[in-house]
């Protein structure tokens, strides 16, 4: 278990120092757009919804006629 929350911590940062070195070499600054700030805030959680959702049917129920009783 640690050794696999070191290889996902170790490529996070490995991407993070790839972002960074990018960002050096990027011509020009960019500017934030409204519509894109809010589709990142909002199209993530309502896809994680959506799939939630759509697998909230197939999650089977333990029958209760079917617990041993101690």
């Amino acid at each position: 278990m640690a050794v696999e929350i070191l290889r996902v911590w170790a490529v996070a940062l490995l991407l993070s120092g790839l972002m960074v070195a990018a960002g050096h070499r990027w011509p020009a600054s960019l500017t934030p757009t409204p519509v894109a700030i809010w589709a990142l805030l909002l199209v993530p959680p309502l896809l994680m919804g959506f799939w939630i959702a759509r697998r909230w049917g197939r999650i089977q129920q333990a029958d209760p006629s079917e617990a041993r009783s101690e």
